[in-house]
């Protein structure tokens, strides 16, 4: 997901990927701009999900004294999802939405239907493969 995110906001390291205090990984980027951004990517160990699945994630920014929060999870039934705004710890926005369940076959599908090379997925690998 941090490869990808990289790659469609045009992130660039500034320090090798490092272990966090928290568990995980916690390194710098800059942003488009050259601002300083810090990463962290922490595993959450949840019952019926896989190592290296991902159950939420969460975006924390401050500018001019406010602080915003943006946090997608996964909610207990695989199926659904719940969307939150916070400003200043106060929560401004939540929503919970479905999540399609595609078929393996429908999936596999998909894949075979493509005839080219899949550029997001590759700019994404290249950020990841940077940020490493």
């Amino acid at each position: 997901f941090v490869g990808w995110l990289a790659s469609r906001l045009g992130w660039r390291p500034l320090e090798t990927l490092a272990p966090s205090e928290a568990g995980g990984l916690l390194f710098a980027i800059a942003r488009r701009d050259g601002a300083r951004i810090m990463v962290r990517v922490r595993p959450r160990f949840e019952r019926g999900l896989d190592e290296g699945d991902v159950s939420g994630i969460r975006v924390q920014a401050t500018a001019a004294r406010e602080q915003a929060e943006f946090v997608v999870k996964r909610q207990p039934s695989p199926r659904h999802q719940t969307a939150t705004v916070l400003l200043n710890g106060e929560r401004r926005w939540e929503r919970t939405m479905p999540l399609p369940s595609p078929a393996i076959v429908e999936l596999i599908g998909e894949e075979l239907s493509i005839l080219g090379s899949d550029r997001t997925y590759e700019e994404a690998l290249d950020a990841l493969v940077e940020l490493a």
